[in-house]
């Protein structure tokens, strides 16, 4: 009866927002939901994050709405889905017909290297997806990761890729890419295996656009901050996460310091927690800050 109801509702050419959050819908319950959507031309966002139950049936049904031509979705958020490598497979076409997408939520599922080449190829041409999160999956190898390198989505300014697996390997495959897009403002790639030769791939790609950088709980050690250091001297980076990074010392850390101190510094907020500074690093900090202008 729910889901009968909620069918009609979803009749209405007028509605704008659909959320439908964890509610045990399985292949049966989307199908019956697409067939409702089928008048929804003005849906704007789409939410069915937690929904697990779901196969490639569902998806492909999914998919093939989204073909239709008929909508002009600006959100779409799938997180928490458990959507495996061929029910990504099954969306990407469909997300290559939504010219309209501004935001793409598919964190937390559980697709690898042939999940992410579908939907970067899915995605390639897409003018106006400004938001794509794909945290939370893979592992993604450099195949995978080169592929996405490849086509990344022009207007694209936010993309987080947050504990995926993503070695040095990896991100030089991705940086490539990177370098290429003027608009990428904020990448997290927290939660990853990355040491000294990513993050010098990474600074040498000179995403001059790039305004927030997540490295949280990653393989950073003393020399991969002194290359990272080194390569955003000439950025304009306001965020740095560095937070659970084990291996960086209490002399690694010295190495910030002249970045504080300098007047054009761009920093406003840098988050090292929990880091072991020290007495004398301390004290060269609170010099440097002294006579910062943006922390």
């Amino acid at each position: 009866a729910a889901l009968g109801a909620t069918r009609k509702n979803v009749r209405s050419s007028s509605l704008k927002k659909l959320v439908i959050h964890a509610s045990d819908f399985d292949d049966d319950g989307l199908l019956s939901l697409v067939e409702g959507m089928a008048n929804c031309v003005n849906l704007e966002h789409l939410d069915l994050d937690g929904n697990d139950q779901i196969t490639e049936i569902g998806l492909s049904a999914l998919s093939d709405l989204f073909r239709s031509k008929k909508f002009y979705l600006q959100e779409l958020d799938l997180s928490y889905m458990a959507i495996h490598d061929d029910g990504m497979i099954c969306l990407a076409a469909g997300a290559a017909s939504i010219m309209t997408l501004k935001s793409l939520d598919l964190s937390r599922n559980a697709f690898g290297d042939e999940g992410l080449q579908a939907m970067a190829v899915g995605l390639s041409n897409s003018k106006n997806l400004e938001s794509l999160n794909l945290s939370v999956n893979g592992p993604f190898s450099a195949i995978g990761l080169r592929s996405l390198s490849d086509m990344i989505p022009a207007a694209l300014k936010v993309l987080c890729l947050a504990s995926n697996g993503i070695n040095d390997e990896g991100l030089q495959a991705l940086a490539v890419g990177l370098g290429k897009h003027i608009t990428i403002e904020t990448l997290n790639l927290s939660g990853n295996e990355i040491g000294s030769a990513g993050v010098r791939a990474l600074t040498a790609a000179e995403i001059t656009s790039l305004r927030s950088l997540g490295l949280a709980s990653n393989a950073i050690d003393d020399e991969a901050l002194k290359v990272l250091v080194e390569g955003i001297e000439t950025l304009s980076i306001e965020t740095l996460n560095l937070a659970m990074n084990n291996m960086i010392t209490s002399s690694g850390l010295a190495v910030l310091t002249p970045i504080f101190r300098r007047k054009s510094c761009s920093l406003k907020k840098i988050d090292l927690d929990p880091t072991n500074i020290g007495d004398s690093v301390a004290k060269d900090f609170a010099e440097g800050l002294v006579r910062n202008e943006s922390l």
